[in-house]
């Protein structure tokens, strides 16, 4: 009897343990800003309430920003943040009209600039394909998940980046003119010739967060019937 109660005893203290840990992911994913100037200054507005006597907030159509949409495997969060680039902190919205109301809010408040992206009538550009080979991790589009209703935007923003896991294979491949090669340690190669890299790390803390929060859920679930099985 002792051994089935100090059971539930410690079955109790996990559920407990992975619920604070679910509320604090929530608490340092409100934190990390998604985006800087005057995107972020759209995404707070939205978030306001509508001014009085308004039918509808005015930023209504505003969704979220680009790296908030996107859901990353372990592992290529750094690849992913470069592979965006200026593209992270861009703003999606749902019509073209919603993308104008943006930016006139912008321009009014003047709260700084924005790149928007509407989705409705977003051209669908497909992803390369690139089969096994050497070095290549693969499409960052293909790598990436996302919900059903943003497919057209990442595979547009992501769909001609090819993931490799060093320079020397990102600086062979982007000779073949396929498109911008990036590597796992964030080093972004672009056609024209220009490199991108650095590192903010906010993007890639974000997606790691993203993950680790949509996998809580069953495992609180798994806890809590620990604590009262079947």
């Amino acid at each position: 009897v002792r051994a089935a109660q100090d059971a539930v005893r410690e079955a109790q203290a996990a559920v407990k343990a992975l619920e604070e840990r679910q509320s604090l992911i929530v608490a340092l994913q409100e934190s990390i800003p998604s985006a800087s100037g005057g995107a972020q200054a759209l995404l707070e507005a939205s978030r306001q309430p509508a001014p009085e006597g308004a039918d509808e907030h005015p930023l209504a159509g505003v969704l979220d920003a680009v790296a908030r949409v996107i859901r990353v495997p372990d592992g290529l969060e750094v690849a992913v943040e470069a592979a965006l680039a200026e593209h992270l902190t861009a703003v999606v919205v749902e019509r073209y009209a919603d993308a104008v109301k943006a930016l006139e809010y912008l321009r009014e408040s003047g709260q700084g600039t924005a790149t928007v992206y509407p989705l409705q009538d977003m051209e669908h550009r497909y992803p390369l394909n690139l089969f096994n080979e050497r070095g290549v991790v693969g499409i960052a589009a293909r790598l990436v998940r996302c919900e059903q209703k943003y497919r057209p935007l990442v595979d547009t923003l992501l769909g001609r980046v090819i993931v490799v896991e060093d320079l020397r294979t990102a600086e062979a491949m982007i000779k073949r003119g396929l498109g911008s090669v990036v590597t796992r340690d964030g080093v972004l190669l672009r056609p024209g010739g220009s490199v991108y890299g650095g590192r903010s790390g906010a993007a890639a803390e974000q997606f790691t967060l993203h993950r680790e929060l949509e996998a809580l859920p069953e495992r609180i679930a798994a806890a809590q019937a620990a604590v009262t099985p079947a």
